[in-house]
């Protein structure tokens, strides 16, 4: 077998198409500085975030991405809330409708 065509059979068959507003499943592990195995532990417990399944690869939407890591944001209880106490703080979040 000529040696072009033993390369072209080792190399992938399939390489992943770029969507628009979505990243592969590596590019998404490497922007939250996580392995992509992490990622699919995540997935399996529906902890992570988003995500579709086209032909057996996973694609995350880099908006949804963004926001799921804006959900996970917390404020330190000693920071306070704009410049309140936390007893002042408490007040304020207990008496607001």
């Amino acid at each position: 077998m000529p040696a072009d065509r033993q390369h072209n059979q080792l190399a992938p068959r399939w390489k992943p198409q770029r969507i628009a507003g979505y990243s592969p499943e590596l590019e998404t592990a490497e922007a939250l500085n996580v392995s992509p195995r992490t990622l699919r532990k995540w997935r399996r417990q529906g902890v992570g975030p988003p995500y579709v399944a086209i032909a057996r690869r996973f694609y995350y939407s880099d908006e949804k991405r963004d926001a799921w890591v804006k959900s996970r944001e917390v404020i330190p209880v000693r920071s306070g809330i704009s410049g309140y106490s936390k007893r002042q703080a408490d007040n304020v979040i207990t008496t607001q409708p």
